[in-house]
């Protein structure tokens, strides 16, 4: 990412005014993240680890269970 920013500010003329420099960064700094920034997916919204067996969830489950059963 760094590199692309760097080729992208060295194609930017400094003789500009400075709303015009701010409008250029911006579209550079916009595009850059939109490229090298994932995106959140529906893999990353599950409920539960990919490690998380269903007889790992059940355990879990039941030792919540057993330290409510405890508290009380």
């Amino acid at each position: 990412m760094r590199k692309f920013v760097k080729q992208k500010l060295s194609e930017i003329d400094s003789n500009m005014s400075a709303a015009t420099l701010w409008q250029h960064y911006n579209g550079i700094m916009q595009d850059a993240i939109s490229q090298f920034v994932p995106t959140s997916s529906e893999a990353s919204r599950r409920k539960k680890h990919l490690w998380m067996t269903g007889r790992v969830l059940c355990t879990v489950k039941r030792k919540h269970m057993l330290w409510k059963k405890i508290e009380t």
